[in-house]
């Protein structure tokens, strides 16, 4: 089993450091009657930034390869997904302790979750160094 996923996107800006790739979604969603169980990248197109030494090497409009490592994929879903799933249980359960009125219970637990996401986002420029992606022309 191969320990990366690749998928074929269109270049659409070239820069000196970095290209922009368009993940497209498949033809064949339309027409799948199980479309809409599918993740977020199979339902709609997707820009990557790309950061690579070659960069020069693409042009607008070509075909490409991209790939990310599983283990990648799996790190994206703990920080997105899980870690925040365990956040709002522990948060719920600590203040069902401390706090009789579920009013404010339900408005600190959803304060906890955006504060996590504002700072997850701000680490952004960081785990966008820890998501490398490979890019490569069709073959």
């Amino acid at each position: 089993m191969s320990d990366i996923v690749y998928h074929q996107a269109k270049v659409t800006a070239v820069a000196s450091d970095a290209v922009d790739v368009l993940l497209e979604k498949g033809s064949a969603c339309a027409t799948c009657y199980n479309r809409g169980a599918c993740s977020s990248l199979d339902n709609k197109n997707v820009v990557y930034h790309i950061e690579t030494k070659n960069a020069q090497n693409f042009y607008v409009g070509e075909m490409v390869t991209i790939g990310i490592s599983v283990n990648s994929g799996l790190k994206a879903v703990v920080l997105a997904y899980i870690i925040p799933l365990i956040l709002l249980l522990v948060v719920c359960f600590l203040l069902q302790i401390w706090i009789k009125s579920e009013l404010w219970q339900i408005l600190i637990t959803l304060g906890v979750i955006v504060v996590y996401y504002v700072l997850l986002g701000t680490q952004k420029h960081r785990l966008n160094q820890k998501f490398t992606f490979t890019i490569d022309k069709l073959q």
